[in-house]
């Protein structure tokens, strides 16, 4: 038994690798981007010219929803999910993480400003996918093995410019799917898994925004032994 256990838990981990997002064409040119292990994203780009002294507030936008892809058939199959409903809150949960990160710094390097002024960047993210955490199937899975079956996926391209010129100074995408957990409360809602994902990249943006180019940002866990 305990054997078939970590196989499944294992399994489910390795599910949470999700494969890298498509152009959803937030970034004018995805060629920019490269891939690789140094930073916590799919793919990334930071500009050799961008240094942090240069700013002291941050503007975080309100999120792009336009982008994401449709859901349909299986990957919709939740009782409780309400479309319009579901992108509202999460895009304002995303603003809310973002604003957090950076009001939360330790070095208060950048303070969340709500209005563009002289030494601003300017965050933009735009979601590309929302697919719900079926917590029917999960509640199934915790009946018959104890484990949970489906997670949600979460896709984003982000900006982050000069507020002044415009510039490009950073760009990523990324796409994620829920922690493997033996239980989670997140497992029993449909957005749990998609905030919790929005968290690690708000702290995940932070870091990279305070390091700059050549900047080695550490990926999150994909399991995670915290139920709430």
């Amino acid at each position: 038994m305990r054997t078939l256990v970590l196989t499944l838990l294992l399994a489910t981990v390795t599910a949470c690798k999700s494969d890298p997002t498509w152009d959803a064409g937030f970034i004018e040119d995805p060629r920019i981007l490269d891939e690789g292990d140094a930073l916590p994203f799919h793919r990334w780009w930071v500009s050799e010219s961008y240094d942090v002294s240069r700013y002291e507030a941050v503007l975080i936008k309100p999120l792009v929803t336009r982008t994401i892809r449709d859901v349909k058939g299986w990957d919709a199959a939740t009782l409780e999910f309400e479309r319009t409903t579901a992108v509202k809150r999460v895009a304002r949960a995303a603003r809310r993480s973002l604003n957090a990160a950076f009001a939360g710094d330790g070095d208060q390097l950048l303070r969340p400003s709500p209005r563009l002024g002289a030494r601003t960047l300017v965050v933009e993210m735009a979601l590309i996918e929302l697919r719900p955490t079926k917590s029917w199937f999960n509640v199934i899975g915790y009946l018959v093995t104890r484990l949970s079956f489906d997670k949600g996926r979460v896709a984003m391209e982000t900006k982050i410019t000069d507020g002044e010129t415009g510039e490009l100074l950073m760009a990523f995408a990324d796409r994620e799917a829920g922690k493997a957990t033996f239980f989670s409360v997140d497992d029993l809602t449909w957005y749990g898994h998609a905030e919790a994902i929005l968290e690690d990249w708000s702290a995940q943006i932070l870091e990279v925004v305070k390091r700059g180019h050549g900047a080695e940002v550490s990926d999150s866990a994909t399991y995670t032994f915290w139920p709430f």
